[in-house]
């Protein structure tokens, strides 16, 4: 299941080499900035 969700995110990136900084301004909006910033981030 990991490898697919890798892959899926390779895709993404292929397609959006600048998602992270987008959703970085985009969910800083709407989510607390801890959250968006990945501080709570689990392998």
């Amino acid at each position: 299941m990991m490898e697919e969700a890798r892959k899926a995110l390779r895709d993404m990136l292929a397609l959006k080499p600048n998602y992270a900084q987008v959703a970085r301004e985009s969910h800083g909006r709407w989510i607390e900035p801890d959250l968006v910033e990945g501080s709570s981030r689990q392998d």
